[in-house]
């Protein structure tokens, strides 16, 4: 009986190790941020209306995505948003940007270009006045915004204040730098991104 007792313990113990009983790291991530299933457009006509949130999600799978300079070559940046972005005509260099209108004040920004041995992709909340509240595209905060590109294995090196108070990350060749500011003066430790500079 003790002998049957103990042939079914280890059978469970090894039964348990196979992927169907573990949990990885990338089904973590899985789990975090579910599969978007986006296609790039064939024009900037065709690009979808995105919330804050809905944005930040593509910018942080861009960052998943990024391991090589070729991961932030521009048709792999515009695959990857599910953007068309297009060539900014007062920019000297290959830039190819894209914005939308948010509300009547706020606008999201996006940017991918080169320079010298760089591959660099900007984000960007925009709004005419430098110093105002982040309500209205803080749905998705610093906190979050932080466990997500640890869970994708991101290691926080480095907080600074220069203009904005701002963080950097690596993983690999990939260094990320955010920028943060407070919500509003009610909630000055509420922090929110304001942006998102991803180079490689």
């Amino acid at each position: 009986m003790n002998n049957r007792l103990i042939y079914l313990v280890v059978s469970l113990v090894l039964f348990c190790q196979l992927p169907a009983c573990t949990t990885s790291l990338k089904s973590q991530r899985q789990a975090l941020h579910p599969a978007i299933e986006i296609r790039k457009p064939d024009n900037n006509f065709g690009n979808p209306k995105l919330s804050p949130p809905e944005i930040m999600a593509r910018v942080l799978k861009l960052i998943d995505h990024a391991h090589t300079r070729e991961d932030l070559s521009e048709e792999s940046v515009q695959n990857v948003l599910g953007l068309y972005m297009h060539p900014n005509n007062q920019s000297s260099d290959r830039t190819i940007i894209f914005s939308q209108i948010i509300s009547s004040e706020w606008r999201w920004s996006v940017k991918n270009y080169a320079l010298e041995e760089h591959r660099i992709f900007d984000f960007d909340f925009v709004h005419p006045d430098m110093i105002t509240e982040m309500t209205t595209v803080c749905q998705m905060d610093l906190v979050q915004f932080h466990n997500s590109l640890l869970q994708m294995g991101y290691q926080h090196i480095s907080s600074v204040r220069s203009g904005f108070y701002r963080r950097q990350y690596q993983r690999g060749d990939i260094n990320i730098d955010v920028s943060y500011v407070g919500e509003k003066n009610e909630l000055v430790m509420h922090h929110c991104v304001k942006a998102v500079t991803v180079e490689i």
